[in-house]
């Protein structure tokens, strides 16, 4: 311990040291320690050049010592440099759709520093923050000289990076201005850093994001002169500033988050030769948006932000009104794109005064694009009213490929219309306006009417746009030419004839606002996207009359065929009567069809000969029963009526006609159907979109069809029914009764069905040939045999085909039919169809179709009466249908109640034969009986039924009889009474 003279003397002396003497020599004693420590910690710091010890070696006690060392050790053994760096990495967040600070966090730059520094420096004592640069090696007579690299990032910013160079050594200054120069040029080497001329970090002062944080300046904002302005809050403020700050700007980034941007530049100032710190950052927080802006004051100038002749106030001036604007032109455009996500909402009268505003504010700063629609001239209805909806409600459906909504705008300047809002991409929006205006144009002597389409496009860059900018014309430049190839103009004029088309057909269906006229070119345009598929054709019979009638006269057959297609089509005004419609309900017309039935429609004659080339076909024709049929088409019609809005347009062509139309490929209009003078094929082509896949129609489309088809066949069947019909039963032949069957199927007719049960022998009872449970097909076969013989040797029959037979009356002439009846007998179904067309309608031939369903019941009986005097010849046994056991039915009919019993069908033959033989006075009649039973009658008799036998002649004939006694009346006593 150190002590004075004096204090040395009081010691001997046993006297009292005064405590603040002690407290000095305390003081003293701690710094000379320290100046020790120090002094040691100097000399290890000064590597010498003998010894065989590595102390730069990766791990090494020495590297470990320099990573501890204190900030005042540093200052005390070290020479200090600092320089700050700026990474510039991380991506263009302009050209991000997601987000724009979605790349923001990855931050390359600061991988490309840390890589630049580690290969500049010999070792890493520390990764990504302390380096070790060797500049001279340790010699035998000199001491080694090496630098220690400290990079940090400041905590307020991301993007800042301080990096702190401390020499070691009796190095000049010459020396370490080379150390640090090739250091700077290795960091601006980086394509990812940006070495800053000066330090910025001393004057950042970031306005708290808590707004009830209190906001304290640092020292060197003093140095700063500050301003500050708040914007209207908007989501897109902060990106597109963020865009116009460093993009085009020229700022490089200090900070850039979610809720904070910070930007610097150094603006050039030609007079004095130097450069201007401009710190500008912006901050979004709860309760606003603040812009602040801090511009370095020059030197000898006091408050140089007040004199407008300052290059900065100028900067500051534009700058702040920008940004305002700014911000308004976004709030408008995050107002319109709100509408995108709210299609459904009913918007009141001050919100659509909003909407005004901000599609006003947003057709300033846009690029108009012009676009003709054509649309309906005067007496079309409701024809434009409806292709504007259908415009609205495609352009805003999920078919379109461009995000869509309408807006409750009606009139914004001098434009009037139905507005749309659009969302090009994630920067481009435009304001759509469907004029209402109506506007003609004359081309090649014909007027056409038209809207504008006009298209208010601006891009998120020019949002920020003014007057007097200048520096970004180039910008505004390049994204004008891109608006033409973004905006769907071309997807619009693709589906404009199509919507045009379905206008033109629901306007002609809407009776509330009849159609006067049309123009030809409309009709033209309406159809330039349909191709006309040939779905049916129908032959018309007709004698001959083309030498004894004018040509423009009418004839009977031709209004007839007229009058019914109109019927169920109308011909479209402008057209010249050779193009309809379909003025029915959508596939719901149960009033004009009824219950009748509707077959598939066909596209070529050949085709109905060829469904009856096998005899047996027949039945196919009818194998879905009317009632359901209709039903299923009335049910699935009205579930795709709303959906399914296809335009629906037919043309006819008529083929060797002569006079009335010489090239068949031509429609024909009604004044020449009406004229039709001779037989012809009558084709009808339905209007299909040229897109629709082939062999493929929309519902509506094959249910008219099936409609057309079922008329045109009613009408050409019956004429060709009633051709036949004069020809008489026995001069039909095959072919005539084919061509007979097929147009009865395709005419007015009734239907019976009467079902078929046949006895089968293996079961032992009656069994429904419909539900066969419990037998083989095999076992109703024969009894389907037995029923076509019964039917083919009928004398009110004639075999027309394998299973069908036409039944005529007795008193019916040879030479003419009454009317058609056929019968036929469905194996498939298992029952027995009767149809009857006559030609004095459905009454008639109900009452015919009666009388001959009863001659098919007497046939079914007798065809069940002989399967059950087989099945009782073979097995010797009496079905109790055909014989009724009465023994069993009284002891059944004891157990059940009297109003429970129902006596089975019996189907006893009639008694064909009956004799009586006189019995000789001394023979017993019961002794007879047995006599015979058991001797002549022995091999015949029944085994379930008492004194009954069965027998079969050479003529496969089968009976069965009975031997009874009683007694004769009026015999004498001589004679046997039985």
């Amino acid at each position: 311990m150190f002590m004075s003279n004096r204090v040395a003397e009081m010691v001997q002396q046993g006297k009292r040291i005064p405590a603040a003497s002690m407290a000095a020599a305390e003081q003293i004693c701690k710094l000379l320690r320290w100046i020790r420590k120090e002094d040691y910690l100097d000399s290890y710091l000064c590597l010498p050049g003998w010894g065989d010890v590595d102390h730069m070696s990766p791990g090494s006690s020495f590297l470990r010592r320099l990573e501890t060392l204190s900030s005042l050790q540093r200052h005390r053994h070290f020479r200090s440099e600092t320089l700050e760096v700026v990474t510039t990495g991380g991506g263009n967040p302009y050209e991000r759709a997601e987000s724009i600070f979605g790349d923001m966090e990855q931050n390359s730059g600061e991988k490309e520093l840390l890589e630049t520094l580690g290969s500049w420096s010999t070792e890493v004592i520390s990764d990504a923050k302390i380096y070790l640069k060797e500049i001279t090696r340790a010699k035998e007579d000199d001491l080694a000289y090496y630098c220690i690299l400290r990079v940090s990032q400041c905590p307020e910013l991301s993007r800042l990076f301080s990096i702190t160079v401390d020499f070691h050594g009796e190095l000049d200054t010459e020396q370490r201005l080379a150390v640090l120069f090739t250091l700077k040029e290795s960091l601006r080497s980086c394509a990812e850093v940006l070495l800053l001329d000066r330090r910025v970090s001393n004057y950042i002062t970031l306005r708290p994001l808590l707004p009830s944080s209190v906001w304290k300046p640092s020292w060197g904002e003093y140095f700063l002169q500050h301003k500050s302005w708040e914007l209207l809050k908007d989501p897109e403020v902060l990106p597109l500033l963020f865009k116009r700050r460093h993009i085009i700007g020229g700022f490089f980034i200090l900070h850039a988050d979610e809720n904070r941007a910070v930007f610097c530049k150094f603006v050039d100032d030609d007079h004095a030769q130097t450069s201007d710190m401009v710190l500008y950052q912006v901050l979004q927080r709860q309760d606003g948006i603040y812009v602040d802006i801090h511009l370095e004051s020059c030197r000898a100038v006091f408050h140089p932000s007040r004199s407008k002749s300052f290059p900065l106030y100028a900067l500051y001036e534009r700058v702040r009104r920008r940004d305002k604007d700014c911000a308004k032109n976004l709030r408008s455009r995050t107002n319109l794109l709100a509408e995108l996500d709210s299609r459904d909402d009913i918007h009141n009268a001050s919100g659509s005064k909003q909407q005004e505003e901000d599609v006003a504010r947003i057709m300033k700063v846009s690029t108009p694009t012009i676009a003709k629609m054509p649309f309906f001239s005067d007496g079309s209805g409701s024809a434009n009213n409806t292709l504007c909806s259908l415009l609205a409600r495609h352009m805003t459906s999920d078919l379109f490929h461009t995000q869509t909504a309408q807006l409750s705008v009606e009139q914004v300047d001098r434009h009037e219309g139905v507005f749309f809002i659009m969302r090009l991409d994630w920067y481009v929006l435009s304001v759509a306006c469907l004029e209402s205006r109506d506007q003609i144009e004359t081309e090649d002597e014909m007027q056409k009417t038209y809207r504008n389409l006009t298209f208010f496009t601006a891009g998120i860059i020019d949002l920020y746009q003014s007057d007097d900018e200048t520096n970004v014309a180039k910008y505004v430049t390049a994204s004008d030419e891109q608006f033409s190839e973004a905006l769907p103009i071309d997807e619009i004029m693709t589906v404009h004839p199509k919507l045009y088309a379905i206008a033109l057909y629901e306007a002609l269906r809407n009776e509330d606002y009849p159609v006067t006229s049309f123009r030809s070119n409309e009709v033209s345009y309406a159809m330039s996207l349909f191709s006309f598929k040939e779905v049916l054709h129908a032959s018309i019979e007709l004698d001959d009359l083309t030498e004894q009638l004018p040509v423009e006269s009418e004839t009977s057959t031709g209004q007839r065929l007229a009058e019914l297609i109109t019927t169920i089509l109308s011909p479209i005004p402008g057209s010249n009567d050779t193009l309809f419609y379909y003025h029915g309900k959508a596939g719901c017309d149960a009033e004009r069809s009824g219950k009748a039935q509707v077959h598939e429609a066909t596209t070529r004659s050949n085709d109905l000969e060829q469904t009856f080339e096998d005899n047996s076909s027949f039945c196919d024709v009818f194998a879905q029963p009317d009632d359901q049929s209709i039903g299923m088409e009335e049910e699935k019609a009205v579930a795709q009526s709303d959906s399914d809005c296809t335009p629906l347009y037919f043309q006819f062509t008529i083929t060797d006609v002569g006079d009335v139309c010489e090239n068949g490929e031509t429609p024909v209009s009604l004044k020449r159907t009406r004229a039709l003078k001779r037989s012809a094929i009558l084709t009808a082509q339905v209007s299909v979109f040229e897109s629709l896949e082939e062999n493929t129609l929309p519902f509506t489309h094959a249910h008219v069809i099936r409609k057309l088809q079922h008329a045109l066949n009613e009408f050409a069947s019956e004429q060709t029914l009633d051709k036949y019909r004069y020809i008489g039963s026995e001069s039909l032949t095959t072919e005539a009764f084919k061509i007979v069957m097929r147009n009865l199927s395709q005419s007015k007719h009734h239907v019976l069905t009467i079902p078929i049960t046949f006895y089968v022998t293996r079961v032992s009872s009656m069994i429904k040939a419909s539900d066969p449970t419990g037998v083989n097909e095999s076992d109703l076969d024969h009894g389907y045999h037995i029923l076509l013989s019964e039917l083919e040797s009928c004398e009110f029959t004639t075999k027309s085909s394998v299973d069908s037979f036409l039944i005529v009356d007795g008193d019916t002439s040879s030479t003419i039919l009454l009317c058609w009846c056929f019968v036929q007998v469905n194996k498939s179904s298992g029952n027995v169809t009767v149809r009857v067309h006559h030609p004095h309608g459905r009454q008639a031939a109900q009452q015919r179709a009666e009388t001959a369903a009863s001659l098919v019941e007497k046939i079914l009986d007798r065809t069940n009466q002989k399967l059950l005097l087989e099945s009782m010849y073979k097995t010797r046994k009496a079905p109790a249908e055909l014989i009724v056991d009465i023994e069993v039915d009284e002891s059944r009919a004891a157990t059940i109640a009297p109003e429970e019993v129902s006596p089975p069908r019996v189907y006893a033959c009639p008694v064909q034969y009956q004799h009586e033989f006189p019995l000789h006075r001394r023979v017993s009649p019961s002794q007879a009986v047995r006599t015979l039973h058991s001797s002549i009658l022995q091999n015949f008799m029944l085994s379930n039924r008492n004194g009954i036998s069965v027998y079969r002649d050479e003529s496969n004939n089968i009976y069965y009889m009975n031997l009874i006694y009683r007694k004769s009346i009026g015999q004498g006593d001589e004679e046997n009474s039985h």
